[in-house]
């Protein structure tokens, strides 16, 4: 069964920690850049990470930062992933990746079709579209169906990009060993490649009349097959999403995961009950 990845954002204090556990997101982010409301340094971060489950991976977000904090946060073993949420171009997105090894996430401040063009052609391995900096507010909703719609793959490739995302939703927050060998990586590698190799195979294999095809595509939701954003990135989708719209969203535009910080907070600060009832509703679409 496929899984929406739940990612819940800006959190503060060891209580944020303990209602993480509890509500079982499956990333939980903190802001390491200096000058926001929600902004922590690398020692909270670290005692946040201790008190977290370990099936809860780290994100680590900047804003416009020197390499070297980044780079400093990566060496602490705090963070599992990064997060750039400033105007940070595609060598500075290539140089972090390859810096630190870790999976990098860039955002998108999403106002018009060219906002979305750049996100699809981004070097990053993952992508998420925002309304802003913590504004609590979606964007131009509609925008992105019809980005979708004009960049939506046709006939199996559809199917098929489909199935090749929930593949990618269910392995890419897999623990990594950090004491495997190198062979062992290149036959991850290789196994990757034989099972994105095999579907295609019996994707092509499949004998269905041209009839049978359109009726299946009528049956299937439009936007089904954006478990990757155009371009190949797995993306989050985030901005103003609550436990009260993150379900619509969701069946609407089937991200490989959603993001949400400030819609779960009562007076500034993480609300587990809402935490909780986001995580719920996502799960539940």
């Amino acid at each position: 069964m496929e899984k929406t990845i739940v990612k819940i954002c800006g959190l503060r204090r060891p209580q944020d920690a303990e209602a993480a556990n509890l509500a079982r997101p499956d990333l939980a982010g903190m802001i390491l850049s200096p000058g926001f409301g929600r902004s922590i340094d690398l020692e909270a971060a670290c005692a946040i990470r201790r008190r977290l489950d370990p099936g809860i991976r780290t994100v680590g977000v900047f804003v416009d930062a020197p390499q070297e904090d980044i780079l400093r946060a990566a060496g602490a073993d705090c963070i599992n992933m990064i997060q750039l949420h400033g105007k940070e171009d595609a060598a500075y997105v290539r140089e972090v990746s390859e810096k630190t090894g870790m999976p990098v996430i860039k955002v998108f401040r999403i106002r018009e079709k060219k906002d979305l063009e750049e996100a699809a052609a981004s070097p990053s391995g993952w992508i998420l579209l925002d309304s802003g900096t913590g504004t609590g507010r979606t964007f131009d909703w509609d925008l992105l169906e019809d980005f979708l719609r004009e960049n939506s793959p046709r006939g199996d490739s559809l199917r098929e990009n489909h199935l090749l995302g929930n593949c990618l939703r269910e392995n890419c927050l897999q623990e990594q060993d950090p004491t495997a060998s190198e062979s062992a990586a290149g036959e991850d590698l290789e196994q990757t490649e034989l099972s994105a190799g095999t579907l295609r195979s019996a994707l092509n294999e499949e004998n269905q009349s041209t009839r049978e095809r359109k009726s299946a595509r009528r049956q299937e939701p439009f936007l089904k097959c954006f478990d990757l954003f155009p371009g190949g990135h797995p993306w989050l989708l985030a901005g103003g999403l609550s436990p009260d719209n993150a379900a619509a969203a969701v069946r609407r535009f089937h991200p490989t995961g959603v993001d949400v910080s400030s819609r779960v907070e009562t007076d500034g600060w993480k609300d587990p009950e809402k935490m909780r009832s986001f995580v719920q509703a996502v799960r539940n679409a």
